[in-house]
This record gives structure tokens, sequence and C-alpha cells, in this order.
């Protein structure tokens, strides 16, 4: 073991455990065995998972036959006494099926929720950790300051790749990836023997793609695959949804959207789904653009990634950007009053971590993923809480028994051994429930979280059952030593007065659940009212009854104006409108020269192209001015108009109305001023993370890539079938693609969603564990002292005096949880909070009322069980004593 290299020794508690139990003769074979696979598994997944799998393997290793301190117990073949602990075991789980009913509820519930949820947590973890290079392979992105504007982007110019690659030796190779048919929708539609396939990822790459990324080929040579024009590879699983069982190589797949022809050269093997760049289509960089575009330093930006010699170099390709800055880009930034820094990925912080402009999926987002890991935590917890304080309460009635089982030549091992046997079989029958309970539920969790996370796999499955092995084993330690420890004299006096610790241990235990439990219900309605207040604060727009259909063929978008014209006629349609762009997507970003006291300034600005009819079609204000009148060359060529924010941004604060400003130049290289027509009301055209940006608009009369259809609000269906109608007489090949706006505004916030409804079902678990549970003890603690309340009322107490008796006790630990709850749930919420531009926190008015409701639930609970005891005839309980 000296000679086992430092970064390479299993966990020292973990090892030091193995060697207490395990007999002398078998520790020197097995350890060595241990300590071999530990470091295999080190170098192949990480220290995270060799030490969780060389606990595992610890754990199974502690049994009979091994343990050596128990090898002459075993030894003497005494297989019949583990029998007769299974026995009676059995026999006392049925005994008191109350409890154990209450028990097994909770444990079983508690370990199917958190064994799900905590599966989750790992999947979202869990993102590009299939590949093999991810500490070298880095993606490249972009800080730009304009005029004062800075923005952070996820796709940087794209010279930019091929330059690095030429003058920083650290990178081996780069490639750059966009999307077809628009950067963040890489959506196309293709047709082979006149059936049509579409697929939402599909991206043009550039010939080193498999170098950087180690996709397996199996078809086709990683050298050779992309390098010429026209070409694709494609997936496994597409290929075969497309030509079946034959070879597709050679074959060619036509793109309906702009009619060219790409021949496939290979196949490579699916990509998982835990990636933030799925691809299932990909299509040569080479001959696809434009030369001319491919040599700008600033527009037409496209995602790029490099492959690095060593991971550390990262620093390095940061401290020598300024220098490329300075020799290829500094002259296009100066012109726009502009400054750029690098920013270098690492691609497995990307799902969780990166949350830039224009990211090539929605992202997960590491707060909410924190508070699922509570979740999983915090409900495994109160359902071990429930299991200790009903175990502690219940097994304290048994030392007369253990008493008479000492005074027979039982020795504290074999005490110990029979609470350890009985404590592993409920914990057996407990993780054979949660089976059944992950089973019933599974379909509705999957629904919930959106992935496949595979819980009866043979892996998960052996996890989830070491783990709960594992937890039964600690859950018996402290009740086991405890009753073995008990004197003889106590226990044959049957003396079952609880020890001032266990009184302790159990109220603190009461404490403990009871704060987890307000927590998880103090913040649901925290996630809960954010959401509300997202969904009906004013977007200064209007949402709902707004239909938007994608114009993603070239033949429907050059034919937008004609398509509109015949959509407001139908029966049903209010407005509608085209538009290069919707709310509740990220616009394109750009530099505009700004008057400003009779000189121009650059400054960065969002933009979108619309017609004259996009205001009334979403219900925009106009606060000054006018908006664009319909079919004029003066206003497409010379006007346009901006929203509040940009108007504060360029200095325009009263008489903004004539002010002027240039972003192009015309055919001779004249700069073309443009004159502010009208001023929108802001409104949110992202989401609610972040705050308004400025805005630009331009008239676009010819064309858009989006319709925007205002509906009545009555039945839908007949007038979107229509629609359909009309833009299918146009491309009679492509899907006509659409969805409602405020549908597509509430998507962007389905991590929050998803967090709300986890919430809610953990809210209603833990109430419903809780009360189970303190039900059961509640129960055991009221028969304890039946004899107490007894000689109090033959003493002249009422029963007014024994309820507040019972009550006292349990108010004080009840609101000792909630002082310890709120400040907890102050810090998570605030925390999660800060994560929204907008932000509503529940009043404290509203939070008291749940923290007051909490209080009367608990008493309310416990009144039947009071009020029974507090009626009874003393003379039933006297006697007995």
């Amino acid at each position: 073991m000296s000679n086992t290299p430092n970064d390479l020794k299993p966990p020292w508690l973990i090892m030091r455990f193995f060697r207490w139990f395990c007999s002398r003769e078998l520790q020197l074979y097995v350890e060595g065995d241990l300590i071999e696979l530990y470091q295999e598994r080190v170098n192949q997944k990480g220290r995270f998972f060799g030490n969780w799998k060389f606990l595992i393997d610890v754990m199974l290793l502690f049994r009979p036959g091994i343990i050596g301190f128990a090898k002459d117990i075993y030894s003497n073949n005494n297989i019949g006494m583990i029998r007769n602990y299974v026995k009676v075991g059995a026999r006392n789980l049925w005994k008191d099926r109350f409890y154990t009913g209450i028990n097994l509820f909770g444990l079983s519930v508690g370990l199917a929720f958190s064994f799900l949820v905590l599966l989750l947590v790992n999947y979202e973890f869990s993102f590009e950790s299939f590949r093999q290079d991810t500490d070298v392979v880095k993606r490249l992105g972009v800080h730009y300051n304009i005029g004062g504007k800075e923005d952070s982007y996820v796709n940087v110019p794209r010279p930019l790749a091929p330059t690095m690659l030429e003058e920083f030796p650290e990178i081996e190779y780069f490639t750059r990836v966009g999307g077809m048919n628009g950067l963040e929708t890489h959506k196309a539609s293709f047709e082979y023997n006149q059936v049509l396939y579409t697929s939402g990822d599909v991206f043009i790459v550039d010939s080193t793609f498999f170098n950087v990324f180690d996709t397996k080929l199996l078809e086709g040579n990683i050298k050779s695959v992309l390098n010429r024009p026209n070409t694709m590879v494609l997936s496994k699983s597409f290929a075969e949804t497309v030509f079946g069982d034959v070879n597709p190589v050679g074959k060619s797949l036509e793109v309906l959207e702009d009619g060219r022809k790409f021949e496939i050269t290979g196949i490579f093997e699916d990509v998982p789904s835990n990636t933030h760049l799925p691809y299932e289509v990909l299509v040569s960089w080479n001959g696809y653009y434009d030369e001319e575009v491919n040599t700008r330093w600033f527009g037409a930006h496209t995602y790029a990634y490099v492959k690095l010699g060593e991971a550390y170099q990262v620093n390095s390709l940061i401290e020598k950007f300024s220098g490329l800055f300075d020799a290829h880009m500094k002259e296009t930034f100066d012109q726009i009053n502009g400054s750029a820094d690098l920013i270098v990925q690492n691609i497995e912080d990307i799902h969780l971590k990166s949350h830039l402009t224009w990211e090539v999926n929605q992202n997960g987002d590491l707060a909410s993923v924190y508070v699922l890991l509570a979740i999983g935590v915090f409900l495994i917890l109160i359902a071990l809480v429930n299991y200790l304080n009903l175990s502690l309460a219940r097994n304290s009635l048994r030392k007369k028994e253990i008493s008479v089982r000492k005074v027979i030549g039982a020795s504290r091992f074999n005490i110990t051994g029979q609470f350890l046997v009985e404590t592993l079989l409920f914990v057996t029958l407990a993780f054979a429930f949660a089976l059944l309970v992950v089973k019933l539920i599974y379909t509705e969790f999957q629904s919930v979280a959106g992935v496949d996370v595979l819980p009866f796999s043979l892996q998960n499955l052996l996890i989830f059952a070491g783990a709960t092995l594992s937890l039964g084993f600690l859950i018996s330690v402290y009740p086991s030593a405890i009753l073995s420890g008990i004197r003889l004299v106590e226990g044959l006096k049957g003396r079952n007065k609880s020890t001032r610790e266990s009184n302790r241990l159990q109220q603190g235990l009461v404490v403990l659940q009871f704060a987890i439990s307000t927590i998880v219900i103090l913040f649901t309605f925290v996630v809960r009212n954010q959401l509300d207040y997202m969904s009906n604060i004013d977007l200064g727009f209007e949402k709902d009854n707004v239909v938007v259909f994608q114009l993603e063929d070239s033949v429907l978008s050059a034919n937008s104006e004609l398509i509109k014209e015949r959509i407001k006629t139908i029966a049903g349609v209010n407005d509608a409108s085209f538009s290069s762009n919707r709310p509740g997507v990220n616009l394109n970003h750009t530099i505009l020269s700004v008057e400003d006291n009779g000189a121009y300034n650059a400054v960065g600005s969002q933009f979108m192209q619309v017609d004259h009819d996009f205001a009334k079609t979403i219900g925009l204000q106009i606060l000054e001015g006018r908006s664009f009148i319909k079919g004029s060359q003066q206003d497409s060529e010379f006007t346009f108009m901006i929203n509040e924010s940009a108007k504060a941004k360029f200095g325009w604060n009263d008489n903004a109305i004539g002010k002027k400003m240039y972003f192009q130049n015309d055919e001779e290289g004249n700069p073309i001023y443009m004159t502010l027509i009208g001023v929108f009301k802001d409104f949110n055209i992202g989401s609610l993370h972040s705050a308004i940006e400025p805005i630009s608009v331009f008239y676009n009369r010819e064309f858009g890539d989006q319709m925007l259809v205002r509906l009545s609000s009555s039945d839908h269906r007949m007038a979107v079938t229509e629609i359909e109608g009309i833009m299918n007489s146009y491309a009679p090949k492509i899907p006509i693609a659409y969805d409602y706006l405020a549908l597509e505004l509430d998507r962007q916030y389905s991590d929050e969603n998803r967090l709300s409804k986890a919430m809610a079902y953990l809210s209603v678990l833990t109430i419903v564990i809780s009360i189970l549970g303190f039900i059961g003890l509640l129960s055991f603690a009221i028969s304890k002292r039946e004899a107490e309340v007894g000689v109090r009322k033959v003493l002249g107490a009422s029963v007014k005096s024994v309820v507040l008796l019972f009550y006292k006790q349990i108010l004080i630990l009840i609101l000792i949880a909630e002082v310890i709850a709120i400040p907890v749930n102050q810090v998570i919420s605030n925390q999660w909070l800060n994560g929204f531009e907008y932000r509503a926190f529940p009043s404290f008015f509203e939070l008291g009322l749940i923290l007051l409701a909490i209080i009367v639930l608990s008493l309310g609970i416990m009144g039947f069980q009071v009020l029974k005891v507090a009626f009874m005839n003393p003379v039933d309980v006297i006697k007995e004593e």
C-alpha cells in the first residue's frame, strides 16, 4: 500500500473500516484487488466514480465469513441463529403492523422519489461525460464592449478559429459549427423517394469536426468524410429512419428549404442525449458559404471549438488574444468604437454554467439542479427521521426481552445482530415497495423531468440496492448499540422510562423533520409565486391568441406579403404580420452610429425587421411618433423605430422624433442616414431573467421569416387549418410549423416550471410522510403516558389541562423548527431569485399565514388522539399499574 501514489489511494476512512472488520487471513488478498480495481476506475471515469464504487464494494464485503471478529461465531455453523433472527424480526414487524405500515410507507415512498430525483440530478451533471477528452476540448466565445454596451456571445467571428490555429501552437484542431437555416434553429427537412424527413439538429461543420469531437465513425474515413463540398454524414438512427437497412453511403438527400442536394459520405454513432450539442446531420462547411462571409471579423458569427494539446493551456490562449485582436480585429472594431475579449469554456461546464447569448440549445440551471439535489436529500432525510423516531420509541419496549436474552447467554454482539437483521429485513421490504412505487409513478416523473433516467437499468438498480442496504445498516447502528448496552436489572424490572438523552434525540429529530417540511413548503410557495408573477406581468405586448408560423422555406419567405394578405381574409383572423424575429427569442445585435450633438457615436443595439402591421398584431403601444406606412419605400430605406430603453441608451431624452443614425452604406459606399419616426413602449422581447435591452426596429415591406397571426378568442382550429392550406399552396412539400406565442414564451421557463412541479410533489410527500410519522410517534408517546394522565385525572386534572399538557410540548418543538426554517428559506429563496431580473418575493404576511397553517394543521392532527386520552376513564389504566 505504501507504494501506491497518493492521488490513487482510496478514501482512508473507508479503507480503515475495511481493515477493521476484515479477517487477517483474507485481508492481504482482498485489499490488493480492491485497490487495483479502484485505481482502474479512477483512471477511466474519475475519482468521484471510483470513491462511490469503492464504498459499495466495501459495504458488500461486510458479511459473514469475511468479518474477522465474527468469524468464530459463524464458523460454528450458527446459520440457525440467523434464521431465528429473521423469524423474530418478521414476528415483531407483524406484531407492530400499525407502526410498521407507517414506517414502510414513509421509507419506501421517500426512497422511490429520492432515487428518481437523484438519478435526474446525476443526469444533469453527466453532460459530456461520455467523451474521452473533455479536458482539452474547449468552446470559444467573445465578450464585446461596443460604445459602452457589453454583451457576451457564444458565437465568434468566422476567421477567429482558423487564425488561432495558425498563430497559437497550443491548438491542435479547430472546427466551426453553424446551424442550417439559422444559427439557433438548426432545423432542416430532407426528401428521399418522395418522403419527407425532418431533423432539428442539422449543422454545417468543418472537415476537422471528428478530430475535435471523438464521435465514432461507423462508415467513412475521418480524413476525407467531410472534405468535399455538398457532402454530409448522418447519425446511425437517422440513417436507419430514412434508408432502413440499406447502406446510405453514396446516396443523396435533398434539402427542401433551398433545394440543394448533398451526398452521404459517412455514418456516425448516435450522440447521447446528455450533450449541449446534439447532432444528427453534419454538412460539409467546404463550399457551403460565400467566401466573403467567412472572412468577416464582425457579423455572421458561428460556433467554434478548439482542441488543445494540454488542458492547462487555456490561460495562454486568453493572454495571447490581445495580440491577435490588434493584428486582425482592431481596425474593424475601431470603426465601431468597440473592443473584444476571448471567452474559453470547458464543454462539460456548458450545460449548467453557460448562459451566453445564442446558446445552441436551452441549457440547464445550476441553481435549480442544486434545489433538486436538496429535494432528494430532504426526502430521504424525512423518511429516515420517521424510521429512527419510531424505532427508538418501539424498541425501548423490548428491554425485558433483551435482558432475558442476556441472562440465557446472549452476547452484546448477538443482540446487535438481532437488531441489524431486523433492520435489514425491514429495509429490504422498503426497497421492494420503493421499486413498485417507481414503477407506478415513472411515467408522470418522466413527463415532468423531460428525460429518461433509466431507473431499471442493472447499474442503477445495483446502486439503488447498495445505497438502500448501506442506509439500513447505518440507521440500525444507534438503536442497536443503545439497546444492547442496557443494564440487566432495569430490563428485567420492565422499566421503560426513556433516558434524557433518548428524549432529546427524539425531540431533535422531530424538530429536524418539521424544519425540513417547513422549508420545502415555504420554498414551494416562493417558486410558485415567482412563476405566477412572470405569467401575469405586463410584457408590453399581448401574447394570447397569437400563433407564430415559421416561414422556413425560401418560397414561403419570398411570398410572405401575399400569404399575409390572404390570411387576413380568413374568418377568425383579427390581424397578421411578418417579421424577422418573434418575441421570446434572442434578437440579432448590431452596431448603430447615432446622432449626439452633431456627432455620431457607435452604440450596440438589438434589432429586428417588421412590417407595418407588427405593432397592431401583437398590441405594441407607440408612445411617440408613428408606425410604418404600408408599402412605403421611404420608410423601408430611410426610417426606423426604437423602444424606450434604446431612447435612453442613445441619450435622446426629449424631442427624439427626427433624430438620425446610420449603420450601413449604399452601393457607392456612402452612409445611409435614417430618421427616427416612432418610439415603442418597452416590451420584454426575451426572458424575464434579463433586463429589457435597446431594440431598433426597421421596416421590411417585402418578406419575413416569421408570420404572427392574431386570432379571435373562439375556436382556432378551423382558422389554423385554412392558414396551413394557404401556405401549402406555395410550398406543398414543406411541413407547416407553428406554435402559440404564449406557449413559446412559457417554454423560456421550462426549468422553473419543472422545479415548481417537483416542489409541489415534494411538499405533498413531506407533509404526508411527516404526518404519518408524527401520528405514529404521538400515538406511542400518548400510550406511554396513559397511566400518568389517569393519575392526573384522579387528582382533579381537567380535560383542558390534559390537552394543554400534550399541546405545549409539541408546540414548542414546532416553533423551534419554524425559527430554524425561516432564515434558511430566506437564503435559499434569495439565491434562486437572483437569477431573475424581475422578481417578486412573497410578503411576510403571506409567509406568516403559511407558518400559522402548519401549526394549526399539526395541532389539528394531534387533536383526535389527545382528546381520546383526555376523555378516557382513569380506572381503566390505573388498575393495570
